[in-house]
């Protein structure tokens, strides 16, 4: 369930019904698989917490405004 909230909040996708039934259905296909709380999270989504803060050195996403 974590890994469900967590991907749904991360990858704020356009339709969000459709997201949990896609990943509820690779739940469905794979039960033995051991989810971690990221196995919902896209990978682009990932590489943008990856990024250290200039102030704090703590890892955040960076903002909009300062993307590529």
């Amino acid at each position: 369930l974590q890994s469900l909230i967590t991907g749904l909040i991360c990858n704020k996708p356009e339709d969000p019904i459709e997201f949990l039934e896609s990943s509820l259905s690779k739940v469905r296909q794979n039960p033995s698989f051991e989810y971690k709380w990221d196995s919902f999270v896209d990978k682009k989504v990932l590489q943008e917490y990856d990024q250290p803060s200039v102030t704090s050195g703590k890892y955040r996403p960076k903002d909009k405004e300062n993307r590529p």
